[in-house]
Formats: structure tokens, C-alpha cells, sequence
């Protein structure tokens, strides 16, 4: 293909009869040498080395390639497996980006008139884009349908009024103290060379001897990574299916043509010819990110993705020498930050690089730590965590768990000539006996005597057992034979990695902005040629300053008068409102709790008093308080219902069993449960402990633990009348993993909340099981089905409760990225609008649809501090949108690390809210989270609706038939515990 180093192409032209034997290369090439590289053919177009010209008129010199990170590839034999995993750096092979689809059917409802004419015009939601919208779908050589390509995105934005969003209605709040805070952002500046986009593809592989090798796609591309690594230096790769060129590829256009390329084998044992695809898709420049945020009528469904994805992969490209590239951002250091080889895993620091178009173009910068299964010797590396319990037989299962669907490489392998070569292998798990006596059928031999007959290798290690690398076969190979490729993730348990990174990325603001100094000295410094035609630069070092303001603090209301909440936490007092009744209760521990362990006697003399202070009648004494086997369960909670109990209390060694207690009470039983960790007893304050407990479980039974009284009194908030109530809504999804109990499928979880009560403090759930459809793409799945009716039944509970409907929705929806913004707000909103005109005739409610955004890296700075800016502190200016209506609101108290801000994107409101009402709403809901006595970092609705979509992945757990959880994909949530807070 490329034609551009001294290779020998071979180019194939374009054919309608897919499967069509590829020309051949000449076999006197082949014979008696290591397959070197010819002189470029003069047909072909990708080969040739351009140089570029200095300012003198002087030729420049070529600019060397860096050496590859990439995996070689694998022998014949080795590249024959049936596998698709990562890449031997632990990269993903990317798919090519979607774009954003397009919107199907109708626009939202449209209200009545008489509506429009009193209120201010409302912005429809955005519709669909055909041209730019439209995806193409190729045709690989081998006659399967390659996947979709995005196509360019106009260069200049679309003004048409019906895709714009809300724009802020004000320029940008006033209300609060105002002060000055560093944003690890910084002023970014690109020139606006054209950049031409080709969908590249590799096909096949052809070897001299052995024909057309099977391999996997990931296989394939670490072919194709090669081949683009050692060419010209004018290309740059995203390491999918996107290549960049800044001069056209001759000889390809828009139909796709079909190259192939000597490419050597790593194994020096043949010939190997790769045979890939490439074919023009469009041009485009960084210009559009300038047009884009100086177009007063754009709007956030208006970015210039494309364009945006082509700078952040320059950005990877350039810094590949220094930085191992992970992910679609992440570079990461080549050196461990910190090692646990017993714990299993090792933890690299990085950063994410990546270009945000905000009131300027800018250049967002942040720290990043992940964990990594360590590189090395296998049997090093268990030893390292098993040391001589490695030799007993019980711990082997636990061993193999470790280490299964992890890439590996024996290197003992040799030619006949002698010369040594390596192979990579999957492990699928460990023999049943040792090396020493695991035999093999066909040679009537032990695995330690083969290789002490075939490879003259004596094993250190006899008495451990092989590692088997084939699915489908019974193939074994010593561990101590075998090196754990880089960069592949850990299978240590996600609760000790998350401490781990935990620990070692939560550092101080200023010192993480020295960090990220110390990234951008060394990104200064790059030569690299493409920054040199680029003309990128980042013309001030300082990161930016912004205007910033601490919003004031709302009142909060206990049993006793009302009182300033502290900003971030305060400390609790007996509540506003205990749960109604006298509760009976009952306390089981499970194992390895015996009878009269200390715990369950702490529990039984402890709690009531802890109730008494908070103002909950608790029963003097529990009906049971004894430990439980697991296989009892479901008899004791039947027991306990016929007994009348209300509330059971479970005492968990580690979490064992809390999938199961939870699935018995909220679905079967109908029971509340309250389930403490056995660590959590450990506590010194155990009165304390036992306080933040008593906030779940009075919330779960009815009470209110404390008010916020600006949103009980609607203070603050001219555009929401004070005698008209209002419902607050929480929607997340949760993508599970891909396969559960018995290996099944997963599918997504979704999960809505809505409030019922006007002082906005209770809420009820309704979670749901999303359809699966292998053949659309996430954004599709991303939305919330069936929302017409989970709204419906929302509002029927709020009638029953308030015998009157809400005059307003305020629905704040998390998970949803920016590319995904115009299809979420299309389809939900209009089941919105939908569930209110249809369910109550003339029923129009004004809704806000807010996108509440946490997974970004955006970081605030005091400019006078080390510390973490101080709670309620909101940016409306400078880093978000210039004309849309968006904030940055770090609502939560700093107390580990720097605190991350949430981002809020209005994409439509017809409640004529101002920054300052919107921005004071927002973070006291922040404040009625009753799990703790803490503003959170995000609405409680959304948080709750979080909570409620993990619960059911956990009542998913182990579940022996996910259908009988079900009706009509929504989860049967006892009767008694539907309109209670049971996800607390």
C-alpha cells in the first residue's frame, strides 16, 4: 500500500468478485535470504519518502521512525489460535469512530399554543443531519462487510435553529463570593493544513510456504501498525481504522483499492505478504474547531468530532517515543509508579492529552494511574504472591483464576537451522498435574522428558503444574517457560485496585499541576516533525485562570429550628422525621459468625440507643439475633416475615452473601435490609458507625432525615411558583459485563428516579433491563427504553402521594458523552412529553433536560492554595460553552486528592431558568442525599438512580433465572418496597 519507504507493493486493483487470488510475488525474491524490503514500484502510492524543504532551499534530512512498540508477529503455527484479545501493549485494535447517528422519526410533541404563548419560545431538540449523519458501509476483499466509517463533518456548523440547544439565558451567574481558580487548561494554537482521511483495513496475510495464515483481527492490525510505523513522516495512525495523511496517497480515491507488502516475519522463517485495504474517505483541517467555537449560532451537537479526533490521535502520535499509548487518550510512562507483585498488579502514571474546544481552542491536560497485570516470568510473578503454597494442588484453581485470558510468550521454540524464536499464546487455565506427570498420549512421555528431549532444557520447576494455551486442544507448556506480555489488565479484585490507585493518584492540587507542568516542559520540547507542520504551539506555560464563585449555602431543617448547613458536611441531629411506626427488627450474621459473637451482641445493645438519639422507636430487643448459613437464607427471611418483623439487620464477613439478601428482601420478601461489613464493626467509633447507619435505614422506612428549606420553600427560584410542586428526576445506565452466571449474556441496566414529595427529599425507582441488540452501537443502547411508561407510573405515584400533578420536570440524566447528547434528547424527551399528554389529557408540564457529566478531566486550583477549592464553587465562563447554557460545579468537600467538578449541559428548558437559580438549585440538591451528612458531587436523583441501577446488577448476581425477575424488562420490586427508598 503506502508507498512510502523502499518497499516492494504490490498494488491490486479494485475487483466486483471478492476472494480473488492476489497477484503473486516473485519467488526469486523469496529464495535463500531473509525476506528484505524492495525499491518502491513506481505504480504504487503510498511508498515513496517525501522530504521536505528547509527554509534555505536546502533539502531536509529525513526524520528517523522510532522503534516499534508493537508486538512482532506471531509463526504460523503461534498465529493460528482463535482469539481476539488485546494487543501485545495491552492496546485495544479500535474500531473506526461512529458518527453521531442520525435522529430517527419525528421531532419531540410540540405543546399546545395556547402553551407558547405564555412562555418565552422553547428550543426543539436537535434533529437529524442526513447529509453529515449518513454512514457508508465498504466491502473487505474477502467479501464480508467491513465496519461503518464516519464521514467528514462540514466544515463550517450548522445555524439551523431547530439542533440548537438552550442558550445560556444571561451572561453567566452573579450570585456568590467571587475568587479567582487555575483550570489545568491551556491556550492551544494549530494551523489549518488540510489533512486527508483514509479507512485503512488490513485482510490477510499470505506466507510463502504456508498460504493465507488465520489470524485474528487484532493479529492482523499488529501487521498493519508496522507496515504504517516504518513510513513516511508525514501519516499519522489512530491505530483502528483511521490514517491521516497531510499530502494525498496517490493512486487511492474514494473507491477502495487493494495493496499488498512484504512484510518480515519475526520469526525469520518466511516470506510474508500483508494485503490491506485503503480507501479516501474525506479531507478536513483543524480550522473547523476555530469555526466552531467563533460560530455564535453552534452548539455542542455542533463540535467538529472529526476534526477533534484527527488532533488528539496527532497528539498520541507525537509523544509515542516517550509515552506507552493505552486507550483513546491515555499515555502512560513506560516505568511502574509503584509495584504489589504479591497483590498482582503494578501501577503506571500517566496523562490524558486531549484538545476541548471551550471560548478558546484549549489543550486539556490531566494526570492518570491504572492498574496492569506485572510483566515477567509467570512463575515468578505467582511465586511472588503464593511463594511455596504454589505446590499445593488446592490452591491451583485460585492460581489459574489469576492468570486466565492473559497473554504470554514462550521463547524456547527453535528452526531447523538452530535459530530461536518466540510464539504468544492465551492461557485457558492450568493442568491437573504436575510437569513431572503430565503425560502426552501420542509420545507416551511426561511434559519435563519432552522437553528435556526436544529443546534440551532441564525445569527448575518439575513439580508445578503446565499452563494450557490452546481452547480447544490439550496443549501445555511449563510456566517457567513463559513471559506475561505488558500492559494487560490486572485480575487482582477491583475493590484492592481501586484502593491501590486510590493511594497513589490522590494528590493535592498543586501538586498535581506540577506534575502536569513537568508534561507540558517535555511536550515543548518535542521535535517531532508533524508538530513542526502543524505549527502547534501552546504560546503560555501558566495554566489558565479563571473567574470562579462559591455559591452560598443552603439551610437545613432537623427535628429541632432550622440551621446553616456547613459547606460539604455537617453533623447530624435527630431527624425531621423518623420513620412512622415502631420497628420490629432482627439481626443474623452469616458465616463465620457464631453464636454470641461480640458483633451480633455489640449490634443488639448498641443500635437501639443510636435509634432513640435519632428519633426512630426501635424495639427494645431483636426477634433473632443469631448467625445464618447461606442455604438457610431464604427460610429465615420467610420466617421473619411471618414473625412481623420490619427491618433486618445482617452482619457480612467480606460482603459474602449480599447478592442473595438483597435479591430475598427487595424482591421476594418485601423485607427492608440493612447489611454491615465485618470490617465496618472493627471501627473505633462504633457509635458513629452505627449513626450513618441509622441514615440509610430510616430512609428505607419512610422518614426524612433531614429538609433542605430553600427547596422545600422554593427560595431563590422566581421561576418555580412556591405553591406549585415540583418533581425532580434521576436517570442512569449501567453497562454490565459481557457474561454472568453460567455464562450468559448481559444486557444494560436503567434506572429512573423520580421525587415524590414536594420538599424533594424522597423518591421512589424504577429499574428496567434494556433490549440487546448486537447490531447497533453504544450510543443506541445508551438510551433509556420504554420511557413513556416509566414516566407514567412515576407520575401516578406522585398523584397518589400529592393528590395533584408536578407543574414542573426537572430530569437530570447521567452517563451520556457528547456524541450522544442529540439522540438521548430526542428519544427521551419525547417520551417525556409523551407520558404526560397521553397519561393525563392537557397535561403539559414545563420540563429542563440536563446532562450531568462526570467522566471528564477537568481540575480546579485555588490560585492562593495548595488545598481543593471550597464546596458550591461553580465556572460558567472562559472553559465551558461561549454561548450555550453549561457549568462546572464542584459541589462536594475535598477530602482525598483533588476534587473532580461536575459538568452540567442544559439541552432544553422551557422553565426560563437563570444561571444563578439553576446553578443554586442544582447544588442544594446536592445536599438532600440522605446516606450521608455530605453535599455529593452530583444531584441526589442522579446519584439515586445510580444506586438503584447497582442494585440490580446485584439481585443479576448469581440469579439461577434472570426472566423470573422480570415483567416486561422492568424488575418486580415487592409491592411493599416500590414506593420506599430501598436503594439506599
Amino acid at each position: 500500500m503506502l508507498l512510502w519507504r523502499d518497499v516492494k507493493c504490490v498494488f491490486v486493483p479494485p475487483r466486483s468478485i471478492p476472494g480473488t487470488a492476489p497477484e503473486e510475488v516473485s519467488s526469486k525474491r523469496r529464495r535463500g535470504r531473509k525476506p528484505k524490503l524492495a525499491p518502491p514500484q513506481p505504480n504504487v502510492a503510498l511508498n515513496e519518502e517525501r522530504t521536505e524543504g528547509n527554509a534555505d532551499g536546502t533539502a531536509s534530512e529525513s526524520v528517523p521512525q522510532p522503534e516499534s512498540r508493537l508486538a512482532p508477529p506471531q509463526p504460523n503455527d503461534a498465529l493460528n489460535e482463535e482469539r481476539t484479545e488485546g494487543n501485545a501493549d495491552g492496546t485495544a485494535s479500535e474500531s473506526v469512530p461512529q458518527p453521531e447517528s442520525s435522529i430517527p422519526g419525528t421531532a419531540p410533541e410540540e405543546v399546545s399554543s395556547k402553551r407558547r404563548r405564555r412562555r418565552k419560545p422553547k428550543l426543539a431538540p436537535p434533529q437529524p443531519n442526513d447529509a453529515r449523519n449518513e454512514e457508508r458501509t465498504e466491502g473487505n476483499a474477502d467479501g464480508t462487510a467491513s465496519e461503518s466509517v464516519p464521514q467528514p463533518e462540514s466544515s463550517s456548523v450548522s445555524k439551523r435553529k431547530e439542533r440548537s440547544y438552550p442558550r445560556r439565558p444571561d451572561s453567566g451567574g452573579t450570585l456568590g463570593q467571587a475568587v479567582a481558580v487555575q483550570v489545568n487548561c491551556w491556550d492551544f494554537e494549530i494551523s489549518g493544513v488540510p489533512v486527508h482521511t483514509y479507512d485503512i483495513e488490513p485482510v490477510k496475510v499470505i506466507g510463502d510456504k504456508s498460504g493465507t495464515l488465520k489470524l485474528t483481527d487484532t493479529k492482523l492490525r499488529s501487521f498493519l501498525k508496522e507496515v504504517i510505523n516504518g513510513n513516511r513522516t508525514d501519516v499519522f495512525y489512530d491505530g483502528g481504522r483511521l490514517l491521516y495523511s497531510l499530502s494525498p496517497l496517490r493512486g487511492v480515491n474514494s473507491s477502495t483499492v487493494t495493496f499488498r507488502e512484504c512484510v518480515p516475519d519475526p520469526f525469520e522463517r518466511e516470506g510474508l505478504t500483508l494485503e490491506y485495504n485503503i480507501t479516501k474517505k474525506y479531507s478536513l483541517s483543524a480550522s473547523q474547531i476555530y469555526e466552531y467555537v467563533n460560530n455564535e449560532t453552534a452548539n455542542t451537537n455542533d463540535i467538529p468530532q472529526d476534526a477533534v479526533k484527527m488532533v488528539n490521535c496527532l497528539l498520541k502520535w507525537v509523544t509515542r517515543e516517550i509515552f506507552v499509548n493505552i486507550g483513546k487518550s491515555a499515555l502512560f510512562y513506560p516505568k511502574p509508579l509503584n509495584s504489589s507483585p504479591s497483590d498482582l498488579y503494578v501501577i503506571h502514571s500517566g496523562f490524558t492529552c486531549s484538545v476541548r474546544p471551550q471560548w478558546k481552542v484549549r489543550l486539556n491536560v490531566d494526570t492518570v494511574c491504572k492498574a496492569f497485570f506485572p510483566a515477567g516470568n509467570l512463575a515468578d510473578i505467582l511465586f511472588a504472591k503464593y511463594e511455596m503454597s504454589m505446590y499445593l494442588r488446592k490452591n491451583w484453581q485460585e492460581m489459574a483464576n489469576d492468570i486466565n485470558g492473559l497473554r504470554v510468550e514462550a521463547s524456547h521454540y527453535k528452526t531447523k537451522e538452530g535459530k530461536s524464536y518466540k510464539r504468544q499464546y492465551t492461557v485457558f487455565g492450568l493442568s491437573k498435574c504436575t510437569s513431572a506427570d503430565e503425560k502426552i498420549p501420542d509420545l507416551n512421555m511426561s511434559v519435563e522428558t519432552y522437553f528435556k528431549a526436544t529443546y534440551d532444557l532441564d525445569l527448575k520447576y518439575p513439580d508445578l503444574p503446565c499452563v494450557k494455551v490452546r481452547k480447544d486442544k490439550e496443549v501445555y507448556i511449563p510456566m517457567e517457560l513463559l513471559t506475561v506480555l505488558p500492559y494487560q489488565n490486572t485480575t487482582a479484585t477491583k475493590a484492592e485496585v481501586v484502593s491501590a490507585i486510590i493511594k497513589e493518584a490522590s494528590v493535592d492540587p498543586s501538586k498535581r499541576f506540577n506534575t502536569l507542568d513537568t508534561f507540558l516542559t517535555e511536550f515543548t520540547q518535542n521535535r517531532h516533525r508533524l508538530l513542526s507542520r502543524f505549527k502547534v504551539n501552546i504560546p503560555q506555560r501558566r495554566p489558565l485562570t479563571v473567574r470562579a464563585r462559591e455559591l452560598p449555602q443552603p439551610t437545613g431543617k432537623f427535628w429541632a429550628a432550622p440551621k446553616s448547613l456547613g459547606r460539604g458536611k455537617w453533623w447530624p441531629e435527630k431527624f425531621n422525621t423518623a420513620a412512622p411506626e415502631s420497628v420490629t427488627w432482627a439481626v443474623f450474621a452469616t458465616p463465620p459468625y457464631t453464636e454470641g459473637t461480640n458483633d451480633i451482641r455489640d449490634v443488639c445493645k448498641t443500635l437501639p440507643a443510636v435509634a432513640s438519639k435519632c428519633g426512630v422507636k426501635l424495639a427494645r430487643g431483636p426477634i433473632f439475633a443469631q448467625p445464618v448459613e447461606r442455604a438457610r437464607l431464604s427460610e429465615k427471611f420467610n420466617v421473619a416475615k411471618t414473625k412481623g418483623v420490619k427491618l433486618l439487620i445482617f452482619l457480612l464477613h467480606e460482603g459474602e452473601g449480599y447478592a442473595e439478601i438483597k435479591r430475598l428482601g427487595d424482591l421476594y420478601t418485601g423485607l427492608v435490609t440493612q447489611c454491615i461489613k465485618s470490617q465496618t464493626m472493627r471501627q473505633k467509633n462504633f457509635f458513629s458507625v452505627l449513626r450513618n447507619v441509622m441514615l440509610k435505614i430510616n430512609g428505607k422506612l419512610g422518614g426524612t432525615n433531614w429538609l433542605v428549606t430553600e427547596l422545600k420553600e422554593n427560595k431563590l427560584f422566581k421561576n418555580l411558583a412556591r405553591k406549585k410542586l415540583v418533581m425532580v428526576m434521576g436517570a442512569d445506565v449501567t453497562h454490565l459485563p459481557q457474561s454472568g452466571h453460567n455464562g450468559t449474556a448481559r444486557k444494560s441496566v436503567a434506572a429512573v428516579t423520580a421525587s415524590i414529595t414536594g420538599d424533594l427529599m424522597q423518591y421512589v425507582a424504577i429499574v428496567r433491563q434494556q433490549n440487546r441488540n448486537e447490531n447497533v452501537n453504544k450510543e443506541v443502547r445508551e438510551v433509556i427504553e420504554g420511557m413513556d411508561g416509566i414516566v407514567a407510573d412515576l407520575l401516578k405515584v406522585f398523584r397518589k402521594r400529592n393528590n395533584e400533578l408536578p407543574s414542573k420536570i426537572i430530569f437530570y440524566r447521567d452517563g451520556v458523552s457528547e456524541g450522544q447528547f442529540a439522540t438521548v434528547l430526542h428519544d427521551e424527551l419525547a417520551a417525556i412529553q409523551r407520558a404526560c399528554s397521553t397519561a393525563y389529557s392537557g397535561y403539559e408540564p414545563g420540563i429542563t433536560f440536563i446532562v450531568v457529566q462526570k467522566h471528564h478531566h477537568i481540575r480546579f486550583k485555588p490560585i492562593d492554595s495548595s488545598e481543593n477549592v471550597q464546596a458550591g464553587t461553580v465556572v460558567d465562563t472562559e472553559i465551558t460553552h461561549r454561548y450555550g447554557f453549561d457549568f462546572y460545579l464542584c459541589s462536594q468537600e475535598g477530602m482525598q486528592g483533588t476534587s473532580r467538578p461536575a459538568h452540567y449541559q442544559v439541552l432544553y428548558d422551557d422553565n426560563d431558568w437563570s444561571s444563578d437559580s439553576l446553578q443554586c438549585f442544582t447544588y442544594f440538591l446536592c445536599h438532600t442525599y440522605m446516606r450521608c451528612c455530605r453535599s455529593v458531587s452530583y444531584p441526589a436523583p442522579t446519584y439515586y438512580a445510580h444506586l438503584a441501577a447497582f442494585r440490580a446488577r446485584e439481585w443479576l448476581k448469581e440469579a439461577q433465572s434472570v426472566d423470573s425477575l422480570l415483567a416486561n424488562n422492568r424488575f418486580k420490586v415487592n409491592p411493599n418496597l416500590q414506593d420506599r427508598m430501598f436503594f439506599l
